[in-house]
């Protein structure tokens, strides 16, 4: 039997290799054919080492998801996102504020597989992801641009990510009694943040 899709749960179709950020982003950042990767660990101590930029990839998803809706959610999120990840602005209407915010969740529940036994999201969220191909009610995105990118001894960071569980998330009035009804009720919560090029994401 083999591993299951974390997505779909199927166990029959093959698992492919997906790119924790998609290839086509590797396209507009051509000069950084190398460069450095940094895991600060639980006990703060980190850890570098050489790593060619956006072709991390995680045998997690089977090809059905990989090729169909994940491609899909790719090909659609690609117009609004060159832009941004660019550092250009871009008016975001509602429909593609959705859009954005559901390519966004995905993206984050990939990169949480980096590191296995460090992971913050229950394996619930991917089946509930790919059920409702929305984000959850219990999902807050936020999106954010950097003026400049920060550098660091030799060139730009162009990609940063990281995974926290927490007790807590601050929050403005909207989400802030979600949040602290769902941490009475002892539901876990968890708090991951990635960079790419101009483009925050939490």
């Amino acid at each position: 039997m083999a591993n299951p899709c974390v997505f779909c749960g199927d166990d029959r179709n093959r698992l492919s290799d997906e790119h924790a950020l998609a290839d086509w982003i590797s396209d507009l950042f051509p000069a950084y054919p190398a460069g450095v990767a940094q895991l600060v660990g639980a006990d703060d101590r980190v850890r570098r080492w050489a790593q060619v930029p956006f072709q991390q990839r995680l045998k997690i998803v089977c090809v059905k998801c990989n090729t169909g809706w994940m491609s899909r959610l790719e090909a659609a999120a690609k117009p609004f996102l060159t832009p941004m990840l660019l550092g250009q602005r871009q008016e975001l209407r509602p429909r593609t504020q959705k859009l954005l915010a559901f390519w966004a969740v995905k993206t984050a529940l990939v990169i949480d597989h980096f590191h296995p036994k460090e992971r913050v999201v229950p394996d619930s969220e991917y089946r509930a992801l790919y059920t409702l191909r929305s984000p959850l009610p219990s999902h807050l995105v936020w999106l954010g641009r950097l003026q400049s990118m920060p550098r660091e001894r030799a060139g730009d960071i162009v990609a940063a990510a990281s995974a926290q569980a927490v007790t807590y998330l601050h929050s403005d009035s909207d989400s802030r009694e979600s949040i602290i009804r769902w941490a009475s009720e002892g539901r876990k919560l968890y708090r991951i943040t990635f960079r790419v090029g101009h483009l925050v994401v939490q």
